[in-house]
């Protein structure tokens, strides 16, 4: 929060000393724009140090190794501040880009008023702010994404996966599939059972992968290998005969396996796994109205900040 307000006032800090510094280049005379720079100087002095003393040490924060910067580089808190800026300096670019191309049509397609050139440099700054903000933040949140890849390309690499079958059953294939198409660095493996029995070197599987049938009734061999096995089990909901999986309602075998695959990533990441649930359409209804309603929200907002910067 200390950041973000920083951040803020550095950007109405600038806007004024820019807005000062043209007026001053083309009136050619600093006298009248006393109030404006000590304004803009004033605003910069506290929202400077403020924004570069916290956003700083966020960023320090992210550089370090191990499960900490993976941490600080997933956090909610920290997303959530750079989607927002992101979302603000888009709108404030395309309003004040827009506000400032009309201008200059409006120029070109009528008479050419005495200011123009003033009110083109005034208009232009406030564009070219939003873009230099827009641009900084969006080589922050690319860099934690490939930071993030790179992290968790390594994670899946140590993270080996087992899918066992019985028989010609397709949903095998179709998970291991979804598996190397979704994390395609993690090592997976199809092993049917009923061909070859298990083997020694099997048991570094980080997670096994199979069937409810495998699950109800697991083979000799394949009981003696779980007793002494240590790492995830995961079991996907195939219906069986007489067995009934509550809270499980029947889905494709390729919606089975792009939920197991999701599985799959989340243990991978060290998350836990979420439960897969039916989406309401009321809900989803008044999901999209309320995303509707906070965007004109935060439109009215760009709008009133942008006419009373302009004004």
């Amino acid at each position: 929060m200390l950041s973000l307000g920083g951040l803020i006032a550095n950007f109405v800090g600038l806007i004024l000393l820019f807005g000062a510094v043209i007026e001053g280049l083309f009136t050619l005379s600093i006298g009248g724009l006393g109030g404006m720079l000590s304004d803009a100087l004033a605003v910069l002095i506290i929202g400077l140090p403020l924004w570069l003393r916290f956003w700083m040490e966020i960023q320090r924060e992210t550089t370090r190794d191990g499960e900490m910067g993976v941490h600080e580089r997933r956090s909610v808190l920290r997303k959530g501040y750079l989607y927002l800026v992101l979302f603000s300096t888009v709108v404030g670019a395309m309003l004040s880009g827009g506000w400032w191309i009309y201008g200059v049509l409006n120029a070109l397609l009528g008479s050419i008023p005495s200011d123009f050139w003033l009110n083109f440099a005034l208009q232009l700054r406030i564009a070219a702010l939003f873009g230099v903000f827009l641009l900084y933040h969006l080589k922050v949140l690319r860099a934690d994404g490939r930071e993030a890849r790179h992290i968790l390309g390594v994670r899946n690499a140590n993270f080996p996966i087992l899918v066992l079958q019985v028989g010609e059953m397709s949903l095998g294939g179709k998970i291991v599939d979804a598996i190397q198409h979704k994390l395609p660095s993690i090592p997976v493996r199809l092993h049917r059972l009923d061909q070859s029995p298990l083997e020694d070197n099997m048991r570094e599987a980080r997670a096994i992968v199979m069937a409810a049938p495998l699950a109800v009734t697991p083979p000799d061999a394949l009981r003696s290998y779980l007793s002494e096995y240590s790492g995830k089990c995961i079991v996907v909901p195939v219906p069986t005969e007489n067995w009934f999986w509550l809270g499980a309602p029947a889905r494709s075998e390729q919606r089975l396996a792009q939920e197991t695959a999701a599985a799959v990533q989340q243990l991978a990441e060290g998350q836990p796994i979420h439960p897969v649930t039916s989406s309401n359409a009321w809900s989803i209804v008044a999901y999209v109205l309320g995303g509707i309603f906070g965007l004109q929200i935060v439109l009215l907002a760009a709008f009133a900040l942008l006419n009373l910067l302009l004004n």
